[in-house]
């Protein structure tokens, strides 16, 4: 008997893959949300800082640039 995966392997595992993907997300949507959260809050700020940084540059003379 071989210690590869069959076909048949293949084929039951494909078929579990949504039901395993719910039952992980229903463990861990709230965790995960909750980082995606933060990571929004803290990309939110950088880019609200770059954009400010950018409008200053844009209303700063030239000051000796090539």
């Amino acid at each position: 008997m071989s210690d590869q995966p069959t076909e048949s392997d293949w084929r039951a595992f494909r078929e579990m893959v949504p039901e395993l993907r719910e039952r992980f997300l229903r463990v861990h949507n709230r965790e995960l949300a909750s980082i995606l959260e933060v990571d929004y809050e803290v990309m939110s700020k950088v880019l609200r800082s770059v954009d400010e940084t950018n409008k200053a540059a844009m209303a700063t003379p030239d000051r000796g640039l090539p």
